[in-house]
């Protein structure tokens, strides 16, 4: 790979971490007042830190430590996430719930879903694991793209709910707390 789209690659995934620390950060505030803060907001607390530490010195993600915490945190998630998919499964059977995002176990899915995502997609990232130089392109080009849909889609979708009269239509923004 040339130097030119190493650092190309290097700076598009700076920047792709960075609004991944922005979200994780946002999710990781807006947890504060609920009732079960002490579990959600270290949740969202590492991935950001790792995402700034990524974001800052990208040389970091080749580190032991940093491998370490993200295969912790996505094989923590993956587990909480499986239990999750039950908890929803229940609340649908039980009440008859049509959009998951209407009840907090949907929104707590769904961040989860986000976590283990990002982490997957992070730990798998490197473009040098890739043997196949035209699968390089296609990686640098596709993973950062969907990288950014996950960080920004739910960004939108929260600010929805702060416009004032629309955010009453949205039933996600129903049973959020004020911040």
């Amino acid at each position: 790979m040339s130097q030119e789209i190493k650092e190309k690659s290097t700076q598009i995934w700076r920047t792709v971490h960075f609004l991944f620390a922005i979200f994780f950060s946002l999710a990781c505030f807006v947890n504060r007042n609920d009732a079960d803060w002490y579990l959600w907001m270290p949740i969202y607390s590492v991935p950001a830190l790792l995402c700034f530490t990524a974001s800052i010195k990208p040389h970091l993600r080749g580190e032991v430590l940093w491998h370490a915490a993200a295969n912790i945190l996505f094989y923590g998630c993956l587990l909480y996430w499986l239990f999750e998919v039950f908890a929803v499964y229940m609340v649908y059977r039980s009440k008859g719930i049509t959009n998951p995002f209407a009840f907090e176990e949907g929104r707590e899915l769904g961040g989860l879903t986000i976590i283990v995502a990002w982490a997957r997609i992070s730990l798998s990232s490197t473009t040098e694991r890739s043997s196949d130089k035209s699968s390089k392109s296609s990686i640098v080009t596709l993973l950062p793209w969907i990288m950014t849909s996950l960080a920004v889609i739910p960004l939108a979708f929260w600010s929805l709910c702060f416009i004032p009269n629309l955010g009453l239509t949205f039933e996600h923004c129903n049973s959020m707390k004020s911040c």
